[in-house]
């Protein structure tokens, strides 16, 4: 059986025609997009392994977070294990270009890992740091932000970082 519907758009009208097969067609694009997550979730849950974090996928968008449990910080005199002092945070999103994702990260280090960790991130040809700071007064052990991004492989960069990280000595 056919179906014609009305659609009202702004002053015009428009008669569509629609078969029956149309459902057919939905279902099939549905299925596509769940296989597609779930290729995704895959894909996020591969990159976690290689960081050694825990996954999160959010449509399109792949988190991992990796907490630093060997960092005991205080601030202004008291501890603290907040998300947003001890974690490394990495994320990835499609871009149009197949193979690759818009790949960011922020990673937290002690004083004496930055070094390490930066002679040896600054081998790949493909990541840019984009920032080295502190984020709280009066912290201890001071603590140090790295911002990284790149546009690449996201399974390379995963690697190329675990490997800095390691080279850091981050556990």
């Amino acid at each position: 059986m056919n179906r014609i519907y009305i659609l009202k758009e702004k002053k015009a009208s428009f008669i569509v025609y629609i078969p029956m097969l149309v459902p057919f067609y939905i279902h099939i694009l549905f299925i596509k997009e769940v296989n597609l997550l779930a290729k995704e979730k895959c894909l996020c849950e591969e990159l976690a392994n290689i960081l050694k974090g825990e996954a999160e996928q959010k449509k399109n968008l792949c988190k991992v977070t990796r907490e630093r449990k060997n960092l005991k910080p205080t601030i202004l005199g008291h501890p603290t294990s907040s998300d947003m002092v001890i974690d490394l945070e990495f994320s990835f999103e499609p871009v149009a270009k197949k193979d690759k994702t818009l790949n960011l990260a922020e990673l937290v280090f002690l004083q004496e890992e930055v070094n390490p960790f930066l002679e040896e991130i600054k081998k790949s040809e493909q990541i840019l740091v984009t920032a080295i700071h502190n984020h709280w007064l009066f912290e201890e052990p001071r603590l140090i932000y790295v911002h990284l991004e790149s546009v690449q492989n996201p399974i390379e960069f995963a690697k190329e970082v675990a490997r800095a990280l390691k080279k850091a000595g981050v556990k």
